[in-house]
């Protein structure tokens, strides 16, 4: 399967999740057919402005905002959507917009827990992108933070999750390489 089919059907599959009535009566959310669920976008490099075009294929979905701290990434997240949505510089500005619904983190990931954190703390449904948190102590909190709150919260994890990986590390753990005394990796990406 592509990259593009993936994130076409896993976001189809998300919102499908999301729209099911039990789940977000479970969340405290009232969902009726014909309600538009506003997304806010924090974060529009190649992760969050990739994903545009994907979210608004998808019925009852509309991209409504974007923010990012960087000029030309925020004016490129707001030409995907043909200047419809609204824009932000500060993230905190977006995630005081009572039309915002769910908002997806494409930042720097680095910065994913407390933006997370601060979008639970705002009553927003959220799509972190991998990775969750830099260091146990910012997943530790965000956890915490998304147990105690009635959102929906669900993390992307593109490349954690591959069959390539678990399968070299269980390679290893069976002790079918040999003793490792080295170890280079790489990841070359456009080109």
């Amino acid at each position: 399967m592509n990259r593009r089919k993936f994130l076409i059907q896993g976001g189809a599959a998300s919102a499908a999740v999301m729209a099911s009535t039990s789940t977000l009566a479970r969340a405290g959310f009232s969902f009726n057919s014909n309600k538009t669920i506003n997304i806010g976008v924090i974060g529009t490099g190649d992760r969050g402005s990739g994903l545009i075009p994907f979210i608004n294929e998808i019925e009852n979905l509309n991209v409504y905002a974007f923010c990012d701290v960087i000029p030309f990434r925020l004016e490129k997240g707001l030409a995907r959507t043909n200047g419809t949505a609204k824009g932000y510089t500060n993230y905190k500005d977006l995630l005081n917009d009572k039309s915002i619904d769910a908002v997806v983190i494409a930042t720097t990931f680095s910065e994913h827990s407390k933006i997370a954190i601060d979008a639970v703390e705002a009553g927003k449904h959220v799509y972190c992108e991998k990775t969750l948190a830099k260091g146990y102590v910012g997943i530790h909190n965000l956890v915490a933070k998304v147990k105690r709150s009635n959102v929906i919260f669900q993390t992307g994890h593109q490349y954690h999750s591959s069959r390539l990986y678990t399968h070299v590390v269980k390679l290893i753990k069976d002790g079918k390489v040999g003793n490792i005394s080295a170890f280079e990796c790489q990841w070359n990406r456009h080109s």
